[in-house]
């Protein structure tokens, strides 16, 4: 009897074990740094600087295909270590993760988070893009981490966003020609011709109506007398 009961007291702890033990992965996965004290950013810290080269911004591309090169720089402050846990970016909005700690990969059959990095250098190409104006947005996330003498931790964190934003334009379609239009000959209107009278034939004139004038006047004053 007090074999079974020791035996069922063996059993329970060791089933107590595995359940512990299965938890502790499980939190571990969750948050890798699990084991250190959460803090607010220290006055002074920035986020880590990236820094875009290529496409530049604001530039016009004659091709589908570009290249995307930026670096995310580590930041030094003081006793604090900063390292990268994770970037990704955004074509139009459309985000794409590049690099996440939380990923995991196998080796000998065994899952292990990948480490963070102090630094991020990448270049790659964008293929296919259509022909118009383009945003490309690139976001990081870092740790800043330093050991303390504690009992229940490894050390103190906290965490800082970094953000860099571009334009682009890709403009590989050719423009259509549109057709010339028929030039047509519009008729011109004939000026109206003006009678035009010069000095000596309105004098000329004048002269003549005067003489007319008095050939009447004349002619009247004889009649008057024969009568």
């Amino acid at each position: 009897m007090k074999k079974a009961a020791l035996a069922l007291t063996l059993l329970s702890a060791l089933l107590f074990l595995v359940v512990a033990e299965i938890e502790l992965a499980n939190v571990a996965k969750a948050s890798v740094f699990f084991k250190y004290k959460h803090v607010d950013p220290i006055p002074g810290a920035v986020p880590p600087p990236i820094v875009i080269s290529s496409p530049q911004n604001n530039s016009v591309y004659t091709t589908d295909e570009v290249t995307v090169s930026f670096k995310i720089s580590e930041v030094k402050l003081d006793e604090w270590s900063s390292d990268i846990i994770q970037v990704i970016y955004s074509l139009d909005h459309s985000p794409v993760e590049l690099f996440d700690i939380t990923q995991t990969v196998n080796q000998t059959e065994r899952a292990y988070p990948i480490s963070p990095l102090p630094e991020f250098n990448t270049s790659f190409s964008l293929s296919s893009l259509s022909s118009r104006k383009h945003s490309l947005k690139v976001e990081a996330k870092c740790i800043y981490r330093r050991g303390v003498t504690s009992a229940d931790y490894w050390g103190e964190i906290f965490f800082m966003d970094s953000t860099s934003k571009i334009f682009f334009t890709t403009a590989t379609e050719t423009p259509t020609a549109s057709p010339e239009p028929t030039p047509t000959i519009e008729p011109t209107p004939t000026p109206h011709q003006e009678l035009q009278l010069t000095q000596q034939e309105v004098i000329l004139g004048t002269v003549i109506a005067v003489a007319v004038m008095a050939a009447g006047l004349g002619l009247l004053v004889y009649r008057i007398k024969r009568k």
